[in-house]
């Protein structure tokens, strides 16, 4: 598993410094998650020197009912400055692409995010794909073993299967944009929209 801590600085240029050089795409700011042989990055640490665990947790909380359509289906549990676990749905997020068809799938995931030490930690524990259903297969959630995704995805050369290609990118991808969300919301208090008039 791969871990990032960042850091809230109001004194820098983009208002994070990341303390982990373990990042494949040093050069782009707020690039936090990562799916590769490695595996799934286990979670992302923000730490904001200003701002106390209450004030992150309902900072996290507003950031939810902005973000997403129906909140009060999206938060599962609560505990006041201590955790909030959410649960969303990606529409058509998983791309695979079988005999040159290409097929696009939904994804369930589930975030606990907790607060300490004015430090928020995003952690992504469980990913389900959407599978409609076939003669072979009943149609349903199925776990993505995200603590195993060298075994499922990866060759033994380590390199993704085919039909998984695009999980290397569009699965960080929104995970790094969630973030990059969450992150902008509790520094600035606005969610940027590309909807600007």
């Amino acid at each position: 598993m791969i871990t990032i801590i960042v850091t809230y600085n109001p004194f820098s240029t983009y208002g994070i410094t990341i303390e982990n050089d373990t990042l494949r795409n040093e050069s782009i700011p707020n690039s936090y998650f990562e799916f590769n042989s490695n595996g799934f990055t286990d979670f992302v640490v923000l730490n904001y020197d200003s701002i106390s665990n209450i004030g992150l947790f309902w900072k996290s909380i507003d950031w939810v009912n902005l973000t997403y359509k129906y909140p009060n289906e999206v938060i599962i549990s609560q505990l006041e400055g201590e955790y909030l676990i959410i649960e969303g749905i990606a529409n058509s997020l998983l791309e695979t692409k079988v005999m040159g068809v290409t097929y696009y799938d939904n994804m369930r995931y589930r975030i606990h995010i907790s607060f300490k030490n004015n430090k928020l930690k995003f952690d992504v524990t469980s990913l389900e794909s959407y599978n409609k259903g076939s003669q072979y297969i009943s149609p349903g959630w199925y776990d993505m073993k995200i603590d195993e995704i060298e075994k499922y995805y990866y060759n033994k050369k380590g390199k993704i299967q085919t039909i998984f290609k695009s999980y290397e990118t569009n699965i960080p991808k929104y995970f790094n944009d969630l973030v990059k969300s969450l992150n902008d919301y509790i520094i600035k208090g606005n969610i940027n929209n590309d909807d600007k008039w």
